[in-house]
């Protein structure tokens, strides 16, 4: 028998109707103009009405798999454009609800016409049309599509399986080819930021920190004007690159007014009444996430909405949402112990976890790749800063996956920020230098005492050697005062992030605080040689003999003197 189909893919909600053979949509028979992937995600969400469609399943359905910075983008265009014309709102919804760091789903009563004729015979044979109730659009779908789907079963099991081989192998490590100068003034700079084309960053002045520019090939490095103050603390750039996110103080903990500097005429206005000591913009630009206290809170772009996600026993810094919007990445320095860590939370406030509890080595603060592949931070290990790359997925191959290093481990760079394009990284590359001087009282002046750059620097009674910290790179040395024959005292010991340095009165042993690797209060030959743990815990970096050398005075992280 043959079955007639009537007004079969027809799908009504509402004064809407959506033709999906022709791809249409109307409203009260008048048809919008509305085409492409907004057709596409809306029919997806109406196949399955009142089921969550996971940004997952429309990427690989509509956008092929595409990287994450192109999927974010024509999806949340695609979204905006449906809740335009259906007149829908994203807080109050009629029709599509997101479902945050998920996906969307399809709240508005559905009603399909789909109708199926199919003759019968009843009892006494004679041959009667009689309409009966029809399945379902998606099951006429189904019944359509399953010849087709029955003879290509074993080419696509033979392509699951590749896919999911694909899918498990671990991610390739990123490799950095090569470096380039951009900056030659020697001045001081903080966190920089980038739309590709310009640097944004923070440049020391006579009054504190204004934002500068310099162009991404390199040249000279211009003051960008505004009248938001002339001490700032930059903290993002939006993503579509019109706006910088900052505060009127480049206090590292002061909590101060957030406000917005419009790109490129300066202008600066305030974020509602939200203060905060750092914060970020959402992938979209519609929302921001902020440090409040001790809390991590979100709010709209003109500071309404507010919402608390966690309050955590630590300071917070610098906050980053993932490409896809679904996690919010940040470093926490917890009370105690007092090197840093990074810690995830998913943007409804739910998931918090530390990101990587077993890596034995201080985590800073870092950006993700544009992909969302990858999240670049800083890091000291062996007493050097560098960059590493830490993988977001886990495979089965790789379920625990370790970071990278990017940079030599001496090169004492800091806070990543990939380009747009995610062909560049543009890095920050500090040298620090200390000089050791001494009053003149003839002439009234300090003049240089060692040709040593370094810190904490004791000497032996007899003048002639000195134990100090060399900068830069934070090695503990023992050398002559002119700065000749030079030893490493930690050479090869597991100790990562010494400082202290100080030597007994007999001369025969030194008193480090080692912060990160097992920390503690550690004794080492004065000539060098293994350390050996004295007691363990969280102390502030001096040390201190008594004149007889029987005790060791020190002061535990977070108590008060005594």
């Amino acid at each position: 028998m043959e079955k007639e189909v009537q007004n079969a893919e027809v799908i009504r909600f509402g004064a809407f109707e959506l033709s999906l053979e022709e791809g249409q949509l109307r409203r009260n028979g008048v048809r919008i103009r509305l085409s492409g992937q907004p057709i596409q995600v809306l029919t997806l969400l109406l196949e399955t009405p009142g089921r969550l469609v996971t940004r997952e399943h429309l990427q690989s359905v509509l956008w092929n798999g595409n990287a994450y910075g192109d999927f974010e983008k024509g999806l949340n265009n695609a979204i905006n454009r449906l809740r335009e014309s259906l007149e829908d709102s994203a807080t109050e919804p009629k029709y599509i609800e997101t479902v945050p760091g998920r996906g969307y789903r399809f709240i508005g009563e559905v009603a399909g016409d789909a109708q199926i004729r199919e003759p019968f015979e009843n009892s006494n044979g004679n041959g009667l049309a009689a309409t009966l109730p029809g399945p379902t659009v998606e099951t006429q779908k189904i019944q359509r599509r399953f010849p087709r789907v029955a003879a290509l079963s074993g080419v696509a099991l033979t392509v699951v399986a590749v896919a999911f081989i694909w899918w498990q192998w671990p991610e390739p490590a990123p490799v950095v080819a090569n470096y380039k100068q951009i900056t030659y003034d020697g001045q001081r700079k903080g966190p920089l930021v980038t739309d590709g084309r310009r640097v944004y960053f923070m440049a020391k002045t006579s009054r504190g920190y204004s934002i500068a520019q310099v162009s991404a090939q390199g040249g000279a490095a211009v003051l960008l004007q505004s009248s938001a103050g002339s001490d700032l603390k930059l903290l993002d750039l939006s993503p579509d690159g019109s706006d910088l996110l900052v505060l009127p103080s480049s206090d590292e903990d002061k909590e101060e007014q957030l406000y917005v500097i419009s790109l490129p005429d300066g202008a600066p206005g305030r974020i509602g009444d939200l203060t905060a000591s750092d914060a970020t913009w959402s992938p979209d630009g519609q929302r921001i996430v902020y440090v409040h206290g001790k809390g991590l809170f979100t709010a709209t772009r003109i500071g309404s909405d507010v919402r608390k996600l966690v309050e955590l026993p630590g300071q917070i810094y610098h906050p980053r949402i993932s490409p896809d919007g679904s996690v919010i990445r940040f470093t926490l320095i917890p009370n105690a112990p007092i090197f840093w860590q990074l810690w995830d939370i998913n943007n409804d406030g739910t998931g918090l976890h530390q990101v990587l509890p077993n890596w034995n080595h201080v985590q800073a603060e870092g950006n993700w790749t544009r992909d969302g592949r990858y999240f670049l931070f800083e890091s000291w290990v062996n007493a050097s800063n560098g960059i590493w790359a830490l993988p977001r997925r886990a495979t089965l191959l790789n379920p625990h996956p370790n970071p990278v290093s990017l940079t030599p481990g001496d090169s004492n760079v800091v806070l990543p920020v990939q380009s747009p394009d995610g062909k560049k990284l543009f890095i920050e590359v500090g040298v620090t230098r200390m000089e050791v001087m001494r009053f003149d009282p003839a002439s009234g002046k300090f003049v240089p005492y060692l040709p040593i750059s370094g810190s904490q620097f004791n000497f032996t009674r007899d003048g002639q050697h000195v134990i100090y910290m060399r900068l830069p790179g934070f090695d503990l040395i023992r050398s002559r005062i002119d700065g000749s024959e030079q030893v490493k005292l930690l050479q090869g010991s597991s100790l990562q992030w010494v400082r202290g340095g100080r030597l007994s009165p007999d001369e025969k042993q030194i008193a480090v605080v080692e912060e990160t690797n097992k920390p503690g209060i550690y004794l080492l030959p004065a000539e060098g040689g293994k350390p050996e743990l004295l007691l363990g815990g969280s102390y502030e970096d001096h040390p201190d003999w008594s004149p007889d050398g029987h005790f060791l005075v020190v002061m535990e992280v977070g108590a008060e003197p005594v």
